[in-house]
């Protein structure tokens, strides 16, 4: 067995040193604005045009939306979201956003928010 596994590693190096595909096309940098301190962003979800995710600034992480076509960037916070509690976007479909934000206990909330009639929709216990 650990020969197999040996020889598969051995395999998937060399495949991923010699294709250059898995390295090709053009980067992009994908950074929150950077006028209010701004320090950290984080993608976590794409769909079509948009890019879901978090930004680090001062002591809360916020949720934000990308839009690449536009490139305009919005920020999305949970409407009772305290100074040094994190929200966070981690998925979208289509116009659903789902991501998780901090209560004042510093719980951690589940949430579903609909970007066409603006509901929100939180997690039950």
């Amino acid at each position: 067995m650990e020969r197999k596994m040996k020889r598969f590693i051995a395999v998937f190096v060399a495949i991923v040193l010699s294709s250059n595909c898995l390295f090709a096309g053009t980067w992009a940098d994908l950074n929150m604005p950077n006028s209010n301190g701004y320090y950290e962003t984080y993608p976590y979800g794409i769909s079509g045009s948009y890019i879901v995710g978090a930004y680090w600034q001062g002591a809360s992480t916020h949720g934000f939306l990308y839009n690449m076509n536009t490139n305009a960037w919005t920020t999305l916070d949970y409407p009772s979201l305290l100074q040094g509690h994190d929200m966070a976007i981690y998925g979208i479909s289509g116009d659903k956003l789902v991501g998780s934000y901090e209560d004042s206990s510093y719980h951690l909330r589940g949430f579903l928010y609909n970007m066409t009639t603006q509901t929100c929709s939180v997690e039950k216990h």
